[in-house]
């Protein structure tokens, strides 16, 4: 989730880290980090074909991030 800065602000940020391949939400009055209790960033929201999601806090490795993906995609 990119955040509830300024939507400028947010844009440079995805461009600058070069984060561009996932989808990012604008969320500048905090409905959906509270929907998804989000205290802080970076915060990872993952959401199987369930709707099922959990949520991790804290930067993620490309090794934790994959590991979560194929959480989803396995099922579990």
């Amino acid at each position: 989730m990119a955040g509830r800065s300024d939507l400028n602000n947010v844009e440079e940020f995805i461009t600058l880290f070069a984060v561009e391949q996932f989808p990012h939400v604008f969320d500048p009055n905090g409905e959906i980090w509270a929907l998804y209790a989000v205290s802080s960033q970076p915060a990872w929201i993952f959401i199987n074909s369930k709707g099922e999601s959990e949520r991790a806090f804290g930067v993620l490795g490309d090794s934790a991030l994959n590991d979560e993906i194929q959480k989803i995609l396995m099922g579990s």
